[in-house]
């Protein structure tokens, strides 16, 4: 029937690394049931040497937690990375 949302994005430059800020909000209206409210969090963490990288990303659905994932990547001296999750 309907769909309505937020978008927020902020990015800046933090001395050694950039960061982001992404959160999105959307309401889903149906006709035969209640609205459906979902949202989202991401926030990122990047060494300006291409290094090091860390992130959250959080997934709600009407306020209960629906996942949650957190991780870092780091990269080698020889070019290869490695990812923790």
């Amino acid at each position: 029937n309907d769909i309505r949302g937020e978008m927020f994005f902020e990015m800046d430059d933090a001395c050694d690394a950039w960061t982001t800020d992404h959160r999105f909000v959307t309401e889903y209206h149906y006709p035969e049931r209640r609205p459906l409210r979902n949202s989202s969090h991401y926030v990122g963490w990047e060494s300006k040497d291409g290094a090091l990288f860390h992130f959250t990303s959080e997934k709600q659905q009407d306020s209960a937690e629906k996942e949650l994932l957190r991780g870092v990547v780091e990269r080698a001296p020889d070019g290869s990375a490695r990812a923790i999750y």
